[in-house]
């Protein structure tokens, strides 16, 4: 039943959003999330430009534990097989080869946006979760996870930011 419920919602996207500019648009928000490009990036401004070292560390490690966490742990416990394409529908980019659940995107882009919207950033803190936002609606626009892999994708990658700012500030014994 929850698995019909994915596949209606993913022909839904399909049937609604596809068109050449999506194309364009999507294809390119994966693959700024590709092995967290566009989050290291954050982190090295963070480092480099706004001076904040510690904020850019955070990103980091959190990138890195959600990347073990989920890629490593959860799509493997899980082991949940990916979204097949309809026959009458063109893949726009590689099916990967891991496990749909949860969306590794999805998980290093939420858990490096939360970093950020917590750093007291709000401004780009926003900005960062709707990117992180994009970047999930991607996977699910590409036919490449289900609805429920992006959600817990999501949820995942916050509590994985949460868990390294409570662990950091722990250890440095102040709020980050």
């Amino acid at each position: 039943m929850i698995t019909y419920l994915d596949l209606c919602i993913l022909e839904f996207i399909h049937n609604i959003f596809k068109n050449k500019a999506f194309d364009f648009l999507f294809i390119n928000l994966t693959k700024i999330g590709n092995f967290g490009l566009i989050w290291i990036m954050f982190s090295a401004y963070f480092i480099i430009i706004k001076k904040d070292i510690k904020t850019g560390i955070l990103i980091l490690i959190s990138l890195t534990l959600s990347s073990v966490i989920g890629n490593l742990f959860l799509k493997n416990i899980f082991v949940r097989p990916r979204p097949l394409a309809p026959e009458n529908m063109v893949n726009l980019i590689d099916t990967p080869k891991s496990f749909s659940f949860p969306s590794g995107h999805t998980m290093s882009s939420f858990s490096a946006a939360w970093i950020i919207f917590k750093n007291r950033e709000k401004a780009l803190g926003i900005s960062a979760i709707l990117l992180a936002s994009m970047i999930g609606f991607s996977r699910l626009y590409l036919y490449v996870h289900f609805p429920r892999d992006v959600i817990c994708g999501a949820i995942f990658g916050i509590a994985t930011a949460n868990l390294t700012i409570i662990v950091a500030n722990k250890i440095l014994k102040h709020k980050i």
